[in-house]
């Protein structure tokens, strides 16, 4: 690995985090760059999945749900009578 893919891990996880309303203080980013440590040192190209999959037991997340695919529908009537035009 060459350091700007170490950058750009590290980036991406502090941005993530930064984005998830978590406050980078000092302690929130060594316990990030422990995380990024950890999957390094098990070797292998996958290291940011790893780090991103580890996550969620290192920092209380917010928990993200699925938008609606549409909004609920509803019944109801446009009064037509009979004999008017429409």
């Amino acid at each position: 690995m060459d350091i700007e893919r170490y950058e750009c891990i590290v980036g991406r996880i502090l941005d993530y985090l930064s984005r998830s309303g978590i406050e980078l203080t000092p302690q929130v980013v060594r316990e990030a760059l422990k995380v990024v440590e950890d999957c390094l040192d098990r070797g292998g190209d996958d290291v940011l999945q790893r780090a991103f999959d580890r996550l969620p037991r290192h920092f209380d997340l917010p928990v993200v749900g699925i938008p609606r695919v549409a909004p609920p529908v509803h019944r109801s009537s446009i009064r037509y009578r009979r004999g008017e035009p429409s």
